[in-house]
């Protein structure tokens, strides 16, 4: 009788626990009634939010056997969302607490949602980048932003990247059409990157999809939901800069990632809720985890990109590497040829209680070098998750240089009143060593 009396109470337990277990699914919700139901349907916590700040922010997806904090979490997904946890309570806040927003939907050529493409207001004058989100399930995107003039650009790997402009409020479907150019030369079947939620973020699966064949991991990155940058400088969208990791190794020198072949990377996690793992001031994290090399012996690997954009940009890199057991011995030398220009014009006017004044600026500007660079290094593998290692490496610019030509020309009340011209040139020269462990 004892043991059956156990065996009852057991059991209870194991029900009540399973009870919390939620599973839900949404479509074109808003994320405020969202919150409320899952609110209602469990009793482990409660939920706290404003519900303003959130109801224009839609929810389309599904879920089963999650706790309510992973089903908070999935449902905020890449909304500019800060979500705090404590024991008897989850707190939500909209980050960004503009009242006005863009809101639209992202579609492909058949009328199908689009999930997880980059949308990104510019300014209308010079192309600033000012905000960003992601489109959900349902192919839903809501920015928030202040009023103005802007341009919208959405992109998406494997189509083509879509501009117009447009103001606050809703901008309807944006239809995304099928770039062939991307496609062309892809050995594998061509699909779309694997996309899963994680513990605090997303992994993006590189291997089988069009992302292995881009080139860099630098070029990869750019093609990431809510990452926006390159050459090295990324923001995440709502968080800002990102720590970026290679194999659990911070990377500290931008080249590693040019370095990177985006056919030896496993997978990348987007991190936007970093653990206690991390330093306090981090708000965003990217880890990039490699394929393991299996081949014992000598390899060499050779790679060479050139790229024109009024002019011509080259980079060409050399790898000897020896591997045997868990240890391996590299060297890498790397040659970069890169010219960098633009020619941004602007126009503004200031309204004043007599006076219209309307300034035409331009900002012709120019940047180039030529560097090169050596690292050599050594590791050994303990196992799958423990290693040990050092590098050195050493660059130097054998030439560098910018030149800026500048003018802006005022008017007041429609006649000219004076132009001022600038000129600006700057040569570069410097050389870097590096150690790494």
């Amino acid at each position: 009788m004892k043991h059956t009396l156990l065996f009852i109470i057991l059991c209870l337990g194991i029900v009540e626990a399973q009870a919390q277990k939620l599973s839900k699914s949404y479509t074109e919700t808003s994320l405020a009634d969202v919150l409320i139901d899952l609110n209602r349907s469990q009793s482990d916590c409660r939920i706290s939010f404003i519900y303003n700040e959130l109801e224009d922010f839609t929810v389309t997806t599904s879920f089963r056997n999650r706790s309510v904090v992973e089903a908070v979490r999935q449902v905020v997904g890449f909304y500019p969302m800060k979500v705090i946890e404590t024991d008897s309570l989850i707190t939500v806040e909209c980050i960004q607490k503009e009242v006005q927003k863009v809101i639209g939907r992202v579609i492909d050529e058949q009328g199908h949602p689009v999930e997880f493409a980059n949308v990104a207001l510019l300014s209308a004058s010079d192309s600033t980048f000012l905000n960003g989100g992601v489109s959900n399930a349902n192919g839903d995107f809501v920015i928030p932003c202040r009023p103005g003039r802007m341009l919208i650009r959405v992109s998406f790997v494997g189509y083509k990247t879509h501009y117009q402009p447009c103001t606050v409020g809703e901008v309807g479907s944006i239809r995304l059409r099928r770039d062939a150019i991307v496609l062309k030369n892809v050995v594998v079947k061509g699909e779309i990157p694997q996309y899963k939620a994680t513990a605090g973020g997303m992994t993006v699966e590189i291997q089988n999809s069009i992302l292995k064949d881009v080139g860099t991991a630098d070029e990869l990155l750019s093609m990431l939901p809510r990452v926006e940058g390159s050459d090295g400088k990324f923001t995440v969208f709502a968080k800002g800069e990102p720590e970026i990791y290679i194999n659990n190794k911070k990377v500290r020198d931008a080249r590693e990632l040019k370095q990177l072949k985006s056919s030896d990377i496993k997978s990348v996690d987007i991190i936007t809720s970093p653990g206690a793992k991390y330093n306090a001031e981090v708000s965003a994290v990217i880890r990039i985890k490699t394929i393991k090399r299996q081949d014992d012996g000598l390899s060499v690997e050779a790679f060479t990109q050139t790229k024109y954009d009024d002019w011509w940009t080259n980079y060409e890199d050399f790898t000897l590497r020896y591997r045997t057991g868990g240890l391996e011995v590299f060297g890498t030398g790397t040659f970069y040829n890169h010219h960098y220009s633009e020619d941004p014009v602007l126009s503004s006017e200031l309204l004043f209680d007599n006076a219209l004044i309307h300034i035409d600026q331009t900002t012709p500007n120019s940047i180039w070098f030529t560097s090169v660079n050596g690292k050599a290094g050594l590791s050994y593998d303990f196992d799958e998750n423990n290693s040990i290692g050092m590098t050195y490496g050493c660059s130097g610019e054998l030439y560098g240089g910018g030149d800026m030509n500048g003018s802006q020309t005022i008017y007041r009340n429609g006649l000219s009143e004076g132009k001022v011209s600038q000129w600006m040139k700057h040569l570069l020269c410097r050389q870097d060593r590096q150690a790494g462990h």
